[in-house]
């Protein structure tokens, strides 16, 4: 009775399967057909959404930042008549700028797509040379996201900003066999400090680490600088546990109100390293 129900359910699966699979293509059909339809409509202006939601709409500077705001500005590396409509769209006095013909600074690193920036909301250290959708994603972080931060946490906006400028022709990290550095080709700006309406500074002078990026919070930053290292924002001071050694892409992870630090020091002969992973929970202090 077992294996002979086994074997009636056994022809009935193969027939299950091959609805199941009908199903699921005609639902895939179904959603890109309507995707399609979807997109076609936004192209022939057949229905209306806000413009910063349209994929097919112009990026202008003053709309609100969403998800498809980075895609239109990749958009704009190759086009720099519709690059430069974009800064036309910056509101009213927040942008001044110098539209540059392509030139070559120095041997092997030519610049196309470039301006000179020569002023924002900000006051400049200097002008600079940068390409149109650097100055483009400039404006949108000033206005969207560095003005209203300073307003919030300091009741004032930034007024300078002192930068080391945005044009070298080298590549990453001066390594002779790497790849070239945005800064070849003006994609990148280093900035020193931003200085508030008041004149106070806002100049950081952080901590350096070794290999890896940083984790943050609001008030540390963690880091490998050969052991798990905390810098504490109100005291300006560091604090390691030796012996611990996070992986240099994988570092320390602020969470949940915990710190974990996953081990990354397996297989190295360069210290007495405890191979494993820890979670750090705070501690009450009485």
């Amino acid at each position: 009775m077992f294996w002979g129900g086994e074997g009636r359910q056994s022809k009935k699966w193969p027939r299950m399967q091959t609805r199941l699979m009908k199903v699921f293509f005609a639902l895939c059909l179904a959603l890109l057909l309507a995707a399609g339809g979807y997109l076609l409509g936004l192209q022939q202006q057949w229905w209306s959404v806000p413009r910063e939601w349209n994929p097919f709409a112009p990026l202008h500077l003053a709309d609100p930042v969403t998800p498809l705001t980075r895609w239109k500005l990749q958009r704009l590396g190759d086009d720099p008549e519709a690059c430069l409509t974009v800064l036309q769209t910056a509101p009213a006095g927040t942008l001044t700028y110098q539209p540059l013909a392509d030139y070559t600074p120095v041997a092997n690193c030519p610049l196309s797509n470039v301006v000179r920036l020569r002023g924002t909301t900000l006051q400049l250290s200097s002008s600079f040379v940068a390409r149109c959708p650097l100055v483009a994603a400039w404006a949108l972080y000033e206005q969207h996201r560095l003005q209203p931060l300073a307003q919030t946490h300091f009741g004032q906006p930034v007024a300078r900003l002192t930068h080391y400028g945005s044009f070298a022709c080298r590549n990453i990290y001066h390594r002779e066999n790497a790849r070239r550095s945005d800064h070849a080709t003006a994609s990148a700006l280093d900035v020193a400090s931003l200085s508030l309406a008041d004149g106070k500074s806002l100049k950081l002078q952080l901590p350096g680490g070794g290999c890896g990026t940083y984790a943050a919070t609001e008030n540390a930053l963690f880091f490998r600088s050969g052991n798990v290292t905390m810098w504490d924002r109100q005291k300006g001071k560091t604090t390691s546990w030796n012996r611990l050694r996070p992986d240099c892409w994988l570092s320390t992870i602020p969470a949940a109100g915990l710190l974990l630090s996953p081990e990354g020091g397996g297989g190295c002969s360069c210290g007495s390293w405890m191979e494993t992973s820890i979670v750090f929970a705070p501690k009450t202090l009485k």
